[in-house]
């Protein structure tokens, strides 16, 4: 038998999958999810900038880079991982056309409504403004109202785009992709439908925060000017009286 060096990289990558499924699943997740975040953050032009002496570089890199990776590696590939187990648990092949059509629609309607909540939690979480300072009541309470905001705009969207592809992709598995697979094979396709739905979410982010920061500064603005009217009304105002009783006491 080869020595796992000598062999190619995609039957090196199959062997630790074999030997370390949950594992070898997790890292490629996390590495696709850094790149994911890449991918949004360069589009939809959330950039950093870093200036080394007197050059500036605008790059996609911080911390939340590791937060993500952290998240897919952790959150998102065990429920994949055990959810697609669980699921063909339930479902065992060789199925019907009638069971694939089932297994299809359980699908759709546990481990994508879960995977995709989690998602549009995470990213509301990241993107808050300001993050979050501590781990206090209020700060939590903020988070919590943030995310049940981003759920109600986003998740449903998120959603429709997941129950679009969802069927194609377990439909697809079903027919090509060994079991012990899935959840890499999908991994890759949500990795595509998932890029293109954290550069929605940062552009709309993107959007309302510079709407709000519009607004707050007509207000700022509007708040200013009529506090400089009601001083300038009071300064005549006083010019007046003094006028009208400086001429009072000439007439006397």
């Amino acid at each position: 038998m080869a020595k796992p060096q000598s062999l190619p990289l995609s039957a090196r990558y199959l062997l630790a999958l074999q030997k370390n499924p949950l594992l070898t699943k997790s890292i490629t997740g996390a590495a696709l999810a850094v790149l994911n975040e890449i991918i949004a953050r360069v589009v939809s032009r959330q950039l950093n900038i870093t200036q080394i002496k007197n050059l500036k570089i605008t790059h996609p890199v911080d911390f939340k880079l590791v937060l993500f990776a952290l998240y897919s590696f952790i959150v998102a590939t065990p429920v994949s991982h055990y959810g697609y187990q669980w699921l063909n648990k339930i479902f065992k092949p060789p199925l019907s056309p009638r069971q694939k059509i089932l297994q299809i629609i359980t699908s759709m309607a546990t481990i994508t409504p879960v995977a995709s909540t989690l998602f549009v939690a995470f990213v509301a979480l990241m993107n808050m403004k300001p993050a979050i300072q501590s781990i206090s009541r209020e700060e939590i309470n903020r988070a919590i109202a943030n995310i049940k905001e981003s759920w109600k705009k986003s998740l449903l969207t998120v959603l429709k785009s997941s129950w679009l592809t969802g069927p194609i992709a377990v439909a697809f598995c079903q027919k090509f992709v060994p079991v012990e697979l899935w959840t890499v094979f999908t991994t890759v396709c949500y990795f595509f439908l998932g890029t293109a739905q954290n550069t929605m979410l940062k552009i709309r982010t993107k959007k309302q925060q510079e709407y709000l920061k519009k607004r707050d500064e007509v207000v700022k603005d509007v708040t200013k000017e009529t506090e400089k009217n009601e001083d300038k009304v009071d300064a005549e105002s006083e010019v007046l009286r003094e006028s009208t009783s400086t001429g009072a006491t000439k007439h006397e």
